[in-house]
């Protein structure tokens, strides 16, 4: 990597190269003379000009001439030059017909001393096809490098998943440059090698096979099945402040709960595509946890709260339906026209429930506390009390009422004057409108906080159950598709956190990347007095948008060869 001391460059020795320096004569006699027949001139893969994009333009051009002669490569080298003071790195793919394809990472040299200071310098990504017969650039490999890692891909890669790589780096806005402490060759090696052995498993199996996702709902939802729930002495207080202040230790038991397990297996079935995505897109096994904690937390978060305002409103129109029945059965016995007031009743009541309880729940959020509520006496309604003397009959403080509080009142009072007809404005209306409410508002807020109890302690089983599960589950890499090593005797010679693998996991490489990350971040720091500080969960980020786009790329080549038949 290190720089070039005049306008010409060695080709395959410098992380900065003139822009027009590949196409030298040396190279054109070469690639024309018999003995490198086969060795081609160096193409600069471009997909952001005009006229280039992903399968357009000069790049595919290239790639359709190498199907003429090959495309697959089953042999994978991350090689490390000896030039200080960069010491560049790149890749290079045996194509199995005597020949190999050499992908590097460049910047320009004209722009070096922007490079420098920081800044990002345009970009020079290659591929160079070698032929091992010749005698100019295939021994300069091994004179010029070391090799870091060795990948071997038994059924075989196309270098078409380089180059959907290399669109993905050049397609990203922070990676499209080249930057000498971030988006430089190692990076641009280190995503190929990430990449590549990526491809050999499908993580998106875990929810696409009908068998693996029925298993993975079933794990999650038993799990929630045989919780024993929130024990029996859980100290519970609300919002609505009570007259006895003393907290009371009480039982607790969530009627709703079948319910909600079913809203919550429903919530994670509809999150179904959501997962697949996701595990299609994540290139790191470090980020599977948490994402799969978020997407499912948030699914069970949503789904929860329908089902603790479902359940609420449930309490309190039961209630209300109890409170009319006391509040009118004489009406209803005496009247010719009984049956009609108490269809009418109901219906207003239900309807002034409905609307309290939408508006309740706006307000109140999502507590995860139990409000213990006092006994309810019919006694109580014989007569109305006033505000204060009212409050403290239903067990309620002097205090002003909580948000939730004032809304299901203003719902109720607008709502109970709008519906109600007429007829049904008999002298009783005042205070039947009052004590219906109370007896279905102090329902609601029982049930309203049971519910969010509940929820308290399932979502996070939900998020915790399908995160376990997915990690401990996931489809993995074996022998017959993937393995690698190191050189034990090269990489001691190098860097100290530069430790030897060997195997087929695709978890243990990607460490082993991050290690390479986390020397490299170190290094940085160090030589530039802490004027550059990239970070690994920056190279992370960058690496999970690049792949998402790579994934994408691959997709529409799996989806052209469908319809190609």
């Amino acid at each position: 990597m290190s720089f070039a001391k005049s306008g010409l460059v060695k080709a395959h020795g410098s992380s900065f190269i003139n822009s027009n320096s590949f196409a030298i004569a040396s190279l054109n006699k070469l690639s024309g003379s018999s003995s490198n027949a086969r060795t081609q001139e160096p193409h600069k893969i471009n997909f952001t000009e005009e006229g280039n994009s992903w399968r357009k333009g000069e790049t595919e051009e290239w790639y359709q001439q190498q199907t003429k002669l090959s495309t697959t490569f089953k042999l994978l080298e991350y090689r490390k030059e000896r030039e200080s003071p960069f010491f560049h790195e790149f890749i290079v793919v045996d194509l199995g017909n005597d020949t190999v394809c050499r992908f590097d990472r460049r910047g320009d040299v004209n722009n070096r001393s922007n490079v420098l200071v920081g800044e990002p310098i345009p970009s020079e990504d290659m591929a160079h096809v070698i032929a091992k017969s010749d005698m100019t650039f295939y021994p300069e490999i091994k004179r010029t490098s070391d090799l870091t890692l060795r990948m071997h891909f038994p059924q075989g890669q196309d270098i078409l998943t380089i180059l959907a790589v290399c669109y993905g780096i050049q397609a990203n806005k922070n990676t499209q440059a080249y930057s000498l402490t971030r988006y430089n060759c190692y990076f641009f090696s280190w995503m190929i090698i990430t990449a590549t052995a990526r491809c050999t498993v499908d993580w998106a199996l875990l929810a696409q096979e009908e068998t693996l996702w029925n298993n993975l709902v079933a794990t999650v939802i038993n799990r929630l099945s045989q919780d024993p729930g929130p024990g029996p002495k859980e100290v519970v207080t609300g919002n609505l402040a009570l007259k006895n202040k003393a907290e009371t230790l009480v039982p607790f038991s969530f009627v709703g709960s079948a319910y909600l397990l079913d809203t919550l297996r429903k919530a994670l079935g509809e999150t179904r595509e959501q997962i697949r995505k996701s595990l299609a897109e994540l290139i790191l096994h470090s980020t599977i946890d948490k994402t799969m904690r978020d997407l499912s937390e948030n699914s069970a978060q949503k789904a929860a709260t329908h089902a603790a305002r479902v359940h609420a409103t449930h309490a309190a129109q039961d209630a209300a339906m109890e409170a009319v029945v006391e509040n009118m059965w004489r009406d209803i016995l005496s009247s010719a026209q009984g049956g009609d007031l108490w269809k009418e009743k109901c219906r207003l009541v239900g309807a002034c429930v409905q609307k309290a309880s939408d508006a309740s729940a706006k307000e109140a959020g999502q507590p995860y506390r139990v409000i213990t509520t006092p006994a309810i006496n019919p006694a109580r309604e014989t007569e109305q009390p006033p505000p204060i003397a009212e409050r403290q009959a239903w067990g309620f403080s002097t205090l002003p009422p909580a948000k939730w509080e004032i809304a299901w009142n203003d719902s109720w009072e607008k709502n109970w004057v709008s519906l109600n007809k007429p007829t049904t404005n008999d002298g009783s209306s005042d205070f039947s409108k009052t004590s219906i409410s109370n007896r279905a508002k102090i329902a609601w807020i029982k049930a309203w906080e049971e519910a969010c109890k509940a929820n308290d302690r399932y979502i996070p089983l939900i998020s915790q159950g399908v995160a376990k599960y997915v990690t401990m589950n996931l489809p993995s890499t074996t022998p017959e598709v993937l393995q690698f090593e190191t050189d034990p005797s090269v990489i001691k010679g190098m860097v100290k956190a530069l430790i030897p693998i060997k195997g087929s996991s695709t978890s243990s490489l990607q460490d082993w990347v991050k290690g390479r990350i986390i020397e490299h971040c170190q290094r940085v720091t160090k030589l530039t007095a802490g004027t550059q500080h990239p970070n690994k969960t920056e190279f992370e980020d960058t690496m999970y948008d690049i792949w998402a786009c790579t994934v994408n790329c691959l997709s529409d080549v799996a989806r052209t060869k469908t319809i190609s038949g």
